[in-house]
């Protein structure tokens, strides 16, 4: 991947991020964007579930304490 392209390729990987913090999903959305990477973003297992039933990412990453269960119930999955 070329550091300096401000355009994803196409081909680009997809990460599905899941953090409840709204500050902190901000700026993983835009180092994740940045640096090239297609960003999904949900707040809560709810959402990462029906994320991930719509379409599989390439990377799941996670915070593990949501509002409504363990990220570590959604890995399992």
């Amino acid at each position: 991947m070329n550091s300096s392209s401000s355009q994803p390729p196409p081909e680009a990987t997809t990460v599905l991020l899941v953090e409840d913090d709204a500050p902190t999903s901000w700026r993983l959305q835009d180092a994740l964007g940045q640096a090239g990477y297609r960003v999904r973003a949900a707040g809560t297992l709810a959402e990462a579930r029906s994320a991930l039933a719509e379409a599989a990412p390439n990377v799941l990453l996670t915070d593990l304490q949501l509002p409504d269960g363990h990220g570590v119930d959604l890995i399992r999955e």
